[in-house]
């Protein structure tokens, strides 16, 4: 398969696929699918705030923590709100009774119009019982100041809170009913207050820190104990519960689950999926997709590239994303699209300590920031476009074998020289008339041409055919779209404008592909490698 001959069955020569491409004016990728929108500070940010190290988002508002805020005393913390469209702050959040070493902004989350702080060390009758604050996230007003039903000493309720519609949930890490510091979960109702549940693990036992992290969505609720140790000290696990209920569905473990590993040091949950991190799995840290439903490890996501996840990486989800430290994956497959990096870096500055994912923003942490001070810390705001169309034809096995058995993970073409295989995927919408729709190609050779193309059929019912390092998906009256330079990270990128270009009109449904030169020989030695097929419909 090359530019001259996108019909022809495998075979083809690569001498003329080179010929062809050396013919053409090639242009570097432009900017990746993320689009930094925002850097946003406090307004009276200090040295030492941590502003930035907790982090949640809901529709057009965002809620930063700043458990390091000295204004009621050392440590009292505040939490800040922010407008999505503008990043202008638009309020700045403290308890009706702060003080001194409360670190209140510890944890915080936002749903519509509630707001909601933990602040773990306040003392509600008792020393660090915990305390939980309840805000309308437009005006400010403090609704409800919320404290367990059985607080104790040491509890530390409201090291972690979620929010999803009417129902909180927060953890208490040092609970000690059933254990010192075993932890336990709380479930409230935000329009009243009132506490509707407490969560226990079915298995509890002493310093397995359950409640550590939390996560809701509709009825079902996750909670991170990564002091557990049913696989050796400190593996960890996570717990699934129903909270209409109360009851316990599954507890979560990794298939390669170690001593150590702090599995569900940070959880999330979204959609019938669920995501938990293992910051300490060798080499280099590791997180994991679920199916809620069942309880089933889908998908094991590591750093790209042989980096690392930080030692706090926190994990978000939401549709067809899923965020890692600073990563961003693609739920279906489990597969590394792209790493959000702030547009004036992020040396020191602990960028991806803290995430936060609602639809098509991405909001990421960085409470080393020293723009006001040292530690003062800071938020980035990131347009993280969603997949269109449909993925087939996979280098990973499930089809048509790879050329020379260079099969490749979950989602992928073939593997190429780097051991992985391309991934091809669009994001805006498909309407031909808006013409907006950009597609990438992950994991391709970096500066190496790679060509962008399209055609009427999947080839071989949608398995393809063996061509190159790869195998061809797509063919049948076949377009050629452009050749593009990857970035450094190994994407390449086309559009705007391919409805045009392609002669696409609405009703048409095309088949996309990519191509690209692995100039070191590849797995199989032609110098080139395909991606997998990718299916778009076009609307009006």
């Amino acid at each position: 398969m090359g530019p001259a001959g996108l019909a022809r069955r495998p075979g083809v020569q690569l001498a003329g696929v080179l010929a062809a491409l050396a013919a053409v004016n090639l242009t570097p990728a432009h900017a990746l699918a993320q689009e930094q929108l925002h850097k946003l500070t406090a307004s009276d940010g200090a040295e030492d705030d941590d502003f930035g190290s907790t982090l949640g988002i809901s529709g057009d508002l965002v809620i930063v923590g700043a458990k390091g805020d000295d204004d009621a005393g050392t440590s009292s913390g505040s939490a800040y709100v922010f407008d999505v469209a503008t990043g202008s702050e638009t309020l700045k959040l403290m308890p009706s009774d702060a003080r001194r070493f409360d670190f209140f902004g510890i944890s915080v989350a936002i749903s519509g119009e509630r707001a909601v702080v933990g602040a773990r060390l306040a003392d509600p009758g008792s020393t660090y019982a915990g305390t939980v604050y309840v805000f309308d996230a437009s005006t400010g007003l403090e609704h409800f100041k919320l404290v367990s039903a059985d607080s104790g000493t040491y509890d530390q309720f409201g090291h972690s809170v979620a929010i999803n519609g009417q129902l909180l949930i927060a953890g208490a890490v040092g609970h000690g009913h059933l254990g010192v510091d075993s932890g336990a979960a709380y479930v409230f109702d935000v329009t009243t207050g009132q506490q509707l549940l407490e969560l226990l693990a079915s298995d509890a036992a002493e310093g397995d820190a359950f409640g550590y992290s939390v996560s809701i969505s509709g009825d079902r609720a996750i909670v991170g104990a990564p002091g557990v140790d049913t696989a050796g000290t400190s593996s960890g696990a996570a717990y699934v519960f129903d909270v209409t209920t109360g009851q316990e569905l599954f507890k979560l473990l990794s298939t390669d689950i170690l001593p150590g590993d702090w599995f569900g040091r940070s959880v999330a949950i979204s959609d019938g999926m669920a995501l938990v991190v293992s910051t300490q799995h060798p080499p280099h840290g590791a997180a994991y997709l679920f199916d809620v439903a069942t309880g089933q490890q889908l998908f094991k996501l590591t750093p790209p590239g042989g980096g690392a996840f930080g030692l706090n990486a926190k994990v978000a989800l939401s549709g067809d994303r899923a965020l890692v430290w600073a990563h961003v994956y693609d739920v279906p497959t489990g597969q590394w699209l792209y790493t959000l990096w702030p547009s004036d870096g992020a040396s020191g500055s602990w960028f991806g300590d803290s995430v936060a994912l609602s639809g098509a923003r991405a909001l990421v942490g960085a409470p080393g920031d020293d723009d006001l001070g040292d530690d003062a810390g800071a938020a980035y705001l990131f347009a993280v476009p969603q997949s269109e169309g449909s993925a087939y034809c996979f280098g990973d096995g499930s089809g048509t074998t790879c050329a020379c058995g260079n099969n490749a993970g979950p989602g992928e073409g073939c593997a190429n020289s780097t051991g992985a295989g391309a991934i091809l995927w669009a994001a805006g919408s498909p309407s031909a008339s808006a013409d907006e729709l950009v597609l990438y190609a992950s994991q391709v050779i970096p500066a190496q041409p790679a060509l962008l193309f399209a055609g009427l059929n999947a080839i071989h019912n949608g398995d393809g055919w063996p061509l190159s390092d790869g195998l061809r998906c797509a063919g049948g009256g076949a377009v050629r779209l452009g050749i593009a330079l990857p970035a450094a990270d190994g994407t390449a990128i086309w559009g705007p404008g391919l409805a045009q270009q392609g002669g696409f009109a609405p009703g048409d449904l095309r088949r996309f592909q990519t191509w690209y030169r692995d100039p070191s020989g590849g797995p199989c030695g032609t110098g080139a490698n395909l991606s997998n097929g990718l299916e778009i419909s076009f609307t009006p």
